[in-house]
């Protein structure tokens, strides 16, 4: 992974063309990976990566509205998928399910599964769409809201690259 410049004088698309582009996953992989995502989310029993907070603690499962099995997470899961799918892992039909239970759900957990993250590279990794808005009663979201938060935190359409060079130290 190309590691972000430690300045830059130019235009936001020029940091976009010459620094992001080359980070980002193929589209391919990406139109798999949301594939996967779509017929997993419809199953009975999936579980789903959400923002940890006052009512989901992070890393652990519980139960929410109409028995949907939810799981607290920070943003690992998003660096781990950037980072597999830039790489270009590949999920195996069906195998969605055991990916989704294996991600991390601690960033400090991300880099004893993968040998190298965004992070330790420079980025940041952003999301376009909020995956907290301050609702946290966790009881009073409906289904699709709930699906529709683990693709906003799971799912790479949602998340964009942010230099951080003083990460780098």
């Amino acid at each position: 992974m190309l590691s972000p410049p430690q300045a830059f004088d130019g235009t936001l698309e020029e940091l976009c063309d010459r620094w992001i582009a080359s980070n980002e996953p193929d589209s391919e992989a990406v139109a798999e990976f949301h594939a996967h995502f779509a017929e997993y989310v419809a199953r009975p029993g999936a579980l789903h990566l959400l923002r940890a907070g006052a009512e989901l603690a992070r890393g652990v499962e519980r139960l929410g509205r109409d028995g949907l099995c939810l799981k607290g997470s920070d943003n690992a899961p998003a660096w781990w998928v950037q980072q597999a799918l830039f790489l270009g892992a590949r999920i195996a039909p069906g195998a969605f399910g055991r990916v989704v239970e294996s991600m991390p759900t601690h960033l400090f957990e991300v880099a004893r599964v993968q040998s190298s993250t965004a992070s330790q590279a420079g980025w940041h990794i952003a999301h376009l769409f909020d995956v907290k808005d301050g609702r946290t009663d966790v009881d009073a979201w409906s289904r699709d809201e709930i699906v529709a938060r683990f693709a906003r935190s799971i799912h790479p359409c949602n998340h964009f690259l942010l230099p951080h060079p003083d990460w780098q130290r």
